[in-house]
């Protein structure tokens, strides 16, 4: 049987469903995971926030890996004066959610060590984690002074 399946002129469809179906349970694992760890599946800005962009690209200096790969006009950041964001918008979220791209962050203001625009106007934040570890992250926005000015405004 598996022989006459590999021998069908069909193999290539069969080949294709499988591969849809593997990310349909992939992606449904991840959305249970994300409800039970609390995540939001479409995440929003909170009404107190001083900056907020949508369809933000950026990358995490982190590694090599997360260099590379980053995110293309999917990333939701927003500023308020206590916190800020970075986090994929829906339906990256629920499918990149056990993917390390090291994107998903929600920090204290206070732990911001950085705030610097590049040459290629891309925004360079710098900061410290709960371990004190130092971490950037490099954003394209439409608005970068809009961020650099809510960031400054408490760094």
């Amino acid at each position: 049987m598996p022989l006459d399946l590999l021998r069908s002129p069909n193999f290539p469809i069969y080949f294709f469903l499988f591969g849809v179906v593997i990310l349909a349970l992939k992606t449904w694992r991840n959305y249970i995971r994300l409800r039970a760890d609390g995540g939001a599946i479409r995440p929003t800005a909170p009404a107190d926030a001083i900056f907020s962009e949508t369809g933000a690209s950026g990358y995490s200096e982190k590694s090599v890996v997360t260099r590379i790969g980053g995110a293309s006009r999917c990333l939701l950041v927003w500023a308020s004066r206590s916190e800020f964001s970075v986090q994929c918008t829906f339906p990256f979220s629920v499918i990149t959610y056990d993917y390390n791209n090291d994107l998903r962050h929600r920090i204290p203001v206070r732990n911001i060590c950085s705030v610097e625009r590049r040459a290629d106007s891309s925004v360079r934040v710098a900061f410290a984690d709960a371990e004190g570890a130092t971490h950037s992250l490099v954003l394209r926005l439409k608005r970068p002074e809009g961020l650099i000015a809510a960031l400054k405004c408490e760094v």
